[in-house]
This record gives structure tokens, sequence and C-alpha cells, in this order.
């Protein structure tokens, strides 16, 4: 199974007490980019993508932040892509897939920065 996580920056005035906006909003971003939601929570949104559609092969994935310290702070999103890919062979299809998603993102985002080492194409932890 590859497993494949990177940290981006989402600038973000905190609207609601209780991150309820923010997921709205990153729920509504995953549905612009043909991504279907499976669960969704103040501080996380899970999704996935059959194989067949935009997305190449079965996916799995989960957006997650903690609160930002000051309201106009921005937010550090953690995200982690999971697919039955055998990390043996690199897993290029899922590598592919975890690029496309963070350019979508950011389109979808404005502001969005990718910061973490999936950005530059290497496995997570």
């Amino acid at each position: 199974m590859a497993r494949y996580t990177t940290a981006m920056q989402l600038p973000w005035q905190r609207r609601d007490g209780d991150g309820a906006q923010l997921s709205a909003v990153v729920a509504q971003a995953l549905l612009a980019l043909d991504l279907e939601l499976v669960h969704t929570t103040r501080l996380q949104v899970a999704a996935a993508a059959s194989s067949g559609g935009r997305w190449p092969g079965s996916l799995r994935l989960l957006i997650s932040w903690r609160q930002p310290a000051a309201a106009a702070a921005a937010v550090e999103l953690q995200l982690e892509l999971l697919s039955r890919e055998s990390m043996v062979t690199g897993a290029p299809v899922s590598r592919a897939a975890l690029s496309q998603l963070v350019a979508g993102l950011m389109q979808e985002l404005p502001g969005l920065q990718a910061v973490g080492p999936a950005a530059a194409g290497r496995p997570g932890a």
C-alpha cells in the first residue's frame, strides 16, 4: 500500500469559532476535483476516488489541520494519500495523483502553498 503525506499552508482568517467554515471550503475544493466526500469534521475532511474516473486507481485521502493560534494566521494543512499501489514499484501512479491533487488544490484554494516533502515527489511517513 502506498502512503504519501505533504504539508500545505493556507492563509486563513478565522470566521467562526470551531473551524466549520474551513472544513466547508476544503470539502468544496475536493468536490470540485471530482472526489467523493467520505467524512467531514471541524478539523478534517476525508475523501475518496474510485478507478475509472478522473483519478487513476482507487485513492483515499485525508486533509487535517489545527486551528491557527492567531485569528489571522495561516493554517497548516496535512494531506495524507493512500492507495493500493505497491511501494516496491515506487508507486508512480500514486505519486502522480498526489502531484495532480496538490496542483488542483492550489487552483481551488487561493494562496495555498505546498511546504512538505511530497511537494518534491518524495514519499512521506
